[in-house]
């Protein structure tokens, strides 16, 4: 995401901090430039643009071409580790309140709330069996964002999961179609309708 001209200043800035120290390890040096002046020899201001360059200096080149797909790729490692950072913590459920791993949580997926696990497949177990799947929200009162399909599949059991499936496509369906009717002796025996 540097350009050129900035990555041959920085690399100029290490090679003179590498000649001031001949024969002395310079990784601690090096740190502490870029932590400390990288910014300043770098002209970054509030404001960072993205472009593609070329330089004579090999060291200059950036290993990506494409500075949004380079953004992104950052924006999502940055999510990861925040995450694998998260699962190792210990947090509330807000449901039973008990204090569990990160890791025994699951994301109800439209929104960023968590819940541990085994609540979640307990609610999701009896909405799914009682057939009231629009009441598949997330448990925050001030939230009640829709549960997502991917947090369904980690709670629930096959069974229950492909009965959500059902239900789910019937609810789009008569959203969709007003004159559609299911029949009932057909989901009583198990078959698609």
């Amino acid at each position: 995401w540097l350009g050129a001209s900035q990555l041959a200043r920085l690399c100029e800035a290490l090679d003179a901090r590498a000649a001031e120290m001949a024969g002395m390890p310079v990784v601690f040096v090096w740190t502490e430039l870029l932590k400390a002046e990288s910014a300043g020899l770098l002209g970054l201001a509030d404001t960072v643009v993205l472009a593609a360059s070329e330089s004579e200096d090999v060291r200059a080149m950036g290993a990506g071409s494409d500075p949004m797909r380079t953004m992104m790729l950052l924006l999502e490692y940055d999510q990861h580790v925040e995450l694998e950072l998260w699962r190792q913590q210990v947090h509330t459920c807000g449901i039973c309140f008990s204090e569990k791993a990160g890791s025994q949580f699951v994301h109800t997926g439209s929104c960023d709330h968590a819940f541990c696990s085994e609540c979640m497949g307990e609610m999701a177990s009896v909405h799914v069996r009682e057939g009231s799947i629009v009441e598949l929200k997330c448990p925050r009162p001030d939230c009640r964002a829709e549960i997502g399909a991917g947090m369904l599949s980690r709670v629930l059991d096959q069974g229950l999961y492909e009965r959500w499936v059902r239900l789910k496509s019937q609810q789009i369906l008569t959203a969709e179609l007003k004159n559609v009717v299911f029949c009932p002796r057909c989901e009583e025996d198990g078959e698609d309708q």
